[in-house]
């Protein structure tokens, strides 16, 4: 079969099964570096179920293009459209889902700028069409190392199709199953790497947690305390205190202050109390980062309801990290702490229903409407179907929208 290939069929192919993928990574790029999913998150969005919408979505799109596409190469006579089981491309068309979804969270992770990962995607791809139908049409097996490179091993099992056109899945060759599995290791590979990335090296928007990839990868200790000390005059200096990056102390810790010291006693008699009353209860809470210390050391407080309360206190103080544990996108290390009669522990889908957040950075889809906007959070609050007009049209002429 490979000396009657045609590569340029091949090359069509591809060009349309992938030309959207670009567009994909900077929509995935855009949400995870831009402080939307960390919004939706915030706002009550549920971490698995992005994911499995992403996957479904980039699946439709995939089979339409793709399923468009053998659908006319089959009315206009292509043997390889027409002759082949049908049930084939399928699974072909949702291999090729499997490579991309996972390519684009590998480059949304290491990249995070739109403009830098369309690019790598576009000059990947570009690469790709040009001379994977080359090497179908000149060398039959491929090695497995290239099978296993980001969508090359779809673009050798979809060539593989195209040359045997079996009538059924037992009149397959074996090389054909071969390659099937190991592009969809492929992808799989590419999608467990992107989001142990994302784990390791969260976005600074979602988790103040460390440094991101590039950083990590680009940086060494030394370079990296220099940038974080031009960027935060403020550093703890292993006693009570926190200092400037020239070692003059500016702040004592507030240990044994009379109303810290009353406020703590109080919340620890009454904390099954407040636990349960108060707006917001914290009680020793504490996040360590290894390597950096504490960024929250036993904090105990409690808001009432209808205060208004300001949390105030220098950089490296522990502001956004104590929010991010509040709203959930971040585990506390030790002690406890209550929104609304909740844990943050255990009940945050309690939570997210009577919890707002107004980011200090604009959070916005630049095609969605104000009022779409409010129906997607009213969603992520779980407001019911029935009510979301009415409490949409509701917030928004408070607000004079």
């Amino acid at each position: 079969p490979i000396d009657s290939f045609d590569p340029f069929p091949h090359t069509l192919f591809l060009i349309v099964t992938l030309c959207m993928l670009h567009a994909q990574v900077a929509v995935m790029v855009q949400e995870l570096h831009s402080g939307l999913l960390h919004m939706m998150r915030t706002m009550g969005l549920i971490q698995h179920v992005y994911w499995a919408a992403l996957y479904t979505w980039n699946l439709l799109i995939f089979f339409l293009l793709g399923g468009f596409y053998i659908a006319i190469g089959a009315l206009a006579g292509e043997k390889a459209y027409k002759d082949t089981n049908p049930g084939i491309w399928v699974a072909v068309l949702l291999l090729g889902t499997h490579c991309q979804v996972g390519f684009a969270v590998l480059i949304s992770a290491v990249f995070r700028s739109v403009r830098t990962a369309s690019a790598i995607t576009i000059v990947w791809v570009a690469f790709l069409v040009i001379i994977a139908p080359i090497l179908a049409s000149l060398v039959d097996p491929w090695p497995t190392i290239l099978q296993l490179l980001p969508l090359y091993g779809y673009a050798y099992a979809a060539a593989l199709v195209r040359m045997h056109a079996p009538d059924s899945f037992s009149a397959a060759p074996s090389l054909l199953s071969d390659a099937f599995g190991l592009a969809f290791a492929s992808g799989l590979i590419c999608l467990v790497l992107g989001l142990t990335i994302l784990t390791l090296y969260p976005t600074k928007l979602a988790a103040q947690a460390g440094p991101g990839l590039h950083e990590a990868v680009m940086g060494l200790v030394s370079t990296w305390r220099r940038r974080w000390t031009r960027c935060h005059p403020l550093r703890r200096n292993g006693t009570d205190s926190l200092e400037f990056g020239d070692g003059t102390e500016l702040i004592r810790d507030c240990a044994g202050d009379e109303d810290v010291e009353a406020e703590r006693r109080l919340v620890d008699a009454q904390w099954g109390k407040f636990s349960q009353e108060a707006a917001i209860a914290t009680r020793d809470l504490k996040k360590v980062f290894p390597g950096k210390g504490s960024a929250v050391d036993g904090l105990t407080l409690k808001v009432d309801t209808d205060e208004c309360f300001g949390l105030l206190g220098p950089n490296g103080a522990g502001k956004t990290t104590l929010i991010n544990i509040l709203a959930g996108n971040m585990e506390a290390s030790s002690g406890q702490a209550a929104i609304a009669g909740f844990s943050t522990a255990t009940q945050r889908r309690q939570i997210y229903s009577c919890l707002g957040i107004c980011p200090q950075f604009d959070v916005l889809w630049g095609d969605l409407s104000v009022e779409e906007h409010l129906l997607l959070y009213a969603r992520l609050h779980g407001v019911p179907t029935n009510l979301e007009a009415a409490r949409t049209r509701q917030v928004a002429e408070q607000v004079e929208l």
